[in-house]
């Protein structure tokens, strides 16, 4: 009878042992979201990443902790003023309107200033620069499932760093629409860069930062499926291919040159100088007949030294009312709108 036992006893214990081994197995052949891509497939690269040190750890809280009690929250905008340190850029750049700090794409900040491109040696530009996050390339610029996406994508794991890539100051930090929590820094080259999806902000409209400095912690809030950094790159609130920027197959500066350009107040950028084409004729509504009199009756017409503007993505009559620094009714009138309907590509006459 207590063989018996004793053998039962040995059997039980030996399906508890095996049955843990399996269970054990089996929850270490399932990997964690950030080993995972996009599609859910594992990610097969080299995943290296960034170990903070205390020392780190400790230098950005005190510094974060510096700028918090430092700030006057009753002039929140202005803190960007309360230490001897100037940018080499203009200082009116940093001078944000309300709306800029509320919204992405609102910048009224004009770093042409009449010249029709901006140059940019991104070789000499590289001790400057600093990558937005330790994390690897996922997905690109472009059109995407019939959307724009308007950055590119970078995986990196939960929690880690997001880092300014440039010196500047930060203009909008929030939570904002499918951006999740997103940080814009304006930065002294006239450029502005987005990071968004972060699991939390921890730079603050207004605060001055450097080029590494931690600005916010990797998430994946608002519209997205995994950990990751959406990185862009912005002049006057327009969007342009991050890849002229950075090379996100080798986590660095791009090598060459950076031409930004303003053609009629739409932004391009390209990695070579291109010639700029002869002004285009301004397309004008058609002379009133005795027939269309009482429909032409509103419009108004400039024949010679009117300014327009090609509508693009995302625009819209208000937005483009403001970039020019006129209305909405007037730029109706001018152009012979029923509706505040435009379409991209189409031919504004603003002014």
């Amino acid at each position: 009878m207590r063989a018996t036992l004793s053998l039962a006893v040995a059997a039980v214990l030996a399906l508890t042992v095996t049955g843990c081994s399996s269970l054990k197995k089996s929850r270490s052949s399932q990997l964690p979201s950030y080993y995972l891509n996009d599609d859910g497939t594992p990610y097969t690269g080299d995943i290296k990443p960034h170990r903070v040190t205390a020392s780190e750890k400790r230098e950005e809280r005190r510094s974060w902790d510096k700028i918090a009690a430092d700030a006057d929250t009753s002039s929140l905008y202005d803190r960007i003023d309360r230490d001897n340190h100037r940018f080499a850029g203009d200082p009116e750049m940093f001078k944000f309107k309300e709306i800029e700090t509320q919204h992405v794409k609102f910048s009224y900040y004009d770093p042409f200033k009449g010249r029709d491109y901006l140059y940019y040696d991104l070789s000499s530009m590289k001790r400057d620069f600093h990558y937005p996050c330790d994390g690897w390339f996922i997905s690109d610029y472009g059109i995407r499932s019939g959307r724009m996406h308007t950055g590119v994508d970078l995986k990196a794991l939960p929690g880690s760093n997001v880092y300014a890539a440039f010196d500047g100051v930060v203009r909008m930090s929030k939570n904002y629409s499918s951006y999740g929590n997103v940080v814009v820094i304006r930065h002294d080259n006239g450029l502005e860069t987005v990071y968004s999806h972060n699991s939390r902000n921890i730079a603050r409209s207004g605060d001055r930062v450097r080029a590494g400095d931690v600005i916010a912690k990797v998430g994946r809030t608002g519209r997205a499926t995994t950990d990751h950094v959406h990185f862009e790159v912005r002049v006057m609130g327009q969007f342009f291919n991050p890849n002229l920027l950075i090379d996100v197959k080798k986590n660095k500066l791009q090598d060459g040159s950076l031409y930004v350009y303003n053609r009629k107040g739409v932004v391009s950028a390209s990695s070579k100088k291109r010639d700029l084409p002869e002004d285009e004729p301004v397309v004008t509504p058609p002379k009133t007949t005795a027939s269309s009199a009482s429909a032409q009756s509103g419009t108004q017409t400039k024949s010679t030294g009117s300014v327009t503007h090609r509508v693009v993505k995302g625009d819209t009559l208000y937005a483009i009312a403001r970039r020019y620094g006129t209305t909405v009714d007037k730029i109706m009138k001018l152009n012979g709108l029923t509706s505040s309907r435009i379409n991209i590509g189409q031919r504004l006459v603003v002014k």
